[in-house]
């Protein structure tokens, strides 16, 4: 743990070590420090991972790189009940919300979409969620631009979540940050 920029109520950021977790068996392969997931295989279809931990509370910001290779690549949030699908189609979860490379958002579940915007992200973008489980809001920026702002989610634990579609596609979670306790 590290202390980081300022948080709610002046309590500041600590970097946690979070990591990935959970991610399809066979094709997909999680680096030795957790840090890093890759599709090594293109079967099957799809390849998920989710983050090794899921927030229920407080105030969580991470930030993901993608890869040199985006070929079609959902990142987001997702429902722990999203470990069962870890080999199928982002459409089979029932609660995520999702930012896919070409075609935007998607969820997946009831979600209010305060604020919305045309988004994508590219090979070596950065992709940042502020996700703030007291407020029950989402925050998702790609490339230093605003792509959605959530409210309403449910009170309900959910963990940073990709899943690929081909071969040699790479997320790195190049940060994670927890509101310390004021």
């Amino acid at each position: 743990r590290r202390e980081a920029r300022g948080g709610r109520g002046g309590g500041g950021m600590v970097e946690e070590g979070r990591t990935w977790d959970h991610a399809h068996p066979g094709s997909t392969q999680v680096s030795m420090e957790g840090r890093l997931v890759k599709k090594t295989s293109g079967d099957p279809d799809y390849s998920c991972a989710m983050g090794s931990v899921g927030f229920d509370e407080g105030l969580h910001v991470w930030e993901l790189l993608t890869g040199d290779q985006v070929q079609s690549m959902w990142v987001g949030v997702a429902a722990q009940d999203a470990r069962a699908s870890l080999g199928s189609s982002p459409s089979a979860l029932s609660y995520a919300f999702l930012l896919h490379n070409s075609s935007g958002l998607e969820q997946r579940g009831p979600f209010n979409v305060v604020e919305r915007r045309p988004g994508s992200f590219a090979p070596r973008t950065r992709v940042r969620f502020t996700l703030d489980m007291d407020q029950l809001t989402l925050t998702v920026e790609a490339g230093g631009i605003l792509v959605a702002r959530v409210a309403g989610l449910r009170s309900q634990p959910l963990f940073p979540f990709v899943c690929f579609d081909y071969s040699g596609e790479s997320v790195e979670l190049v940060e994670s940050l927890t509101a310390a306790a004021p």
